[in-house]
């Protein structure tokens, strides 16, 4: 049960690594993350602060939570607290039979650790629950139609489905990894300058966390 596995999970970052880190990232094995964006996503964030974020879901109008196949960071702060009410059993943290996003997500709300915003500053989404094909293309969202009732904002398609500066992608293979890396990474067309003063900022930032 992919909730109890989870809960393992933050129970061992608690036990041998909570002090260690200022995030915890939990992604399944075919999400594909830039870990660049993830660091300029939280380098203005405060670890020791209690919250979670990723792909803002919404089951029942009710408890909001954040897709478990897009991924989402939890912060030390959230991660000490989530650990501390599974350890002492709150009922809202036990292991069931829930979806383990949804689960995480109840447990959460009932400790008082909040979700936040992921979205960029043009409200454009980072991480996804879907890969590239899926996202950018309306007619292959439209297939998935369960996406538009769980998506907490409304969905997006075509060049405005993601941010420039996208987290995550969820259900890529293992052959698209490959893709995915080398889009990411070694293709750069020429004649492209990338905004360096962005860059200069995110650098600056983070040499002052550390």
């Amino acid at each position: 049960m992919l909730w109890e596995k989870t809960r393992q999970a933050i129970m061992y970052a608690y036990k041998h690594h909570a002090d260690d880190y200022d995030y915890f990232l939990k992604a399944d094995d075919d999400t594909y993350v830039i870990v660049e964006n993830l660091r300029y996503l939280l380098a203005a964030k405060i670890p020791d602060e209690p919250f979670f974020m990723g792909r803002r879901f919404i089951k029942n109008a009710k408890t909001t939570y954040a897709s478990g196949g897009a991924g989402y960071v939890i912060s030390r702060g959230a991660l000490k607290i989530v650990a501390k009410g599974i350890l002492e059993g709150v009922e809202a943290c036990r292991s069931g039979y829930k979806a383990e996003d949804h689960a995480f997500g109840i447990c959460a709300e009932a400790l008082g650790v909040p979700i936040i915003d992921s979205l960029d500053e043009h409200d454009l989404e980072r991480f996804h629950p879907f890969g590239p094909l899926y996202v950018l293309s309306k007619e292959l969202i439209d297939r998935n139609p369960w996406i538009h009732n769980y998506n907490y904002y409304s969905m997006k398609t075509g060049l405005d489905c993601c941010s420039d500066h996208t987290v995550s992608f969820h259900y890529i293979s293992p052959d698209w990894m490959y893709v995915m890396e080398y889009l990411t990474y070694h293709l750069y067309p020429y004649g492209i300058v990338r905004d360096l003063q962005q860059y200069d900022i995110l650098m600056n930032m983070l040499k002052k966390r550390n």
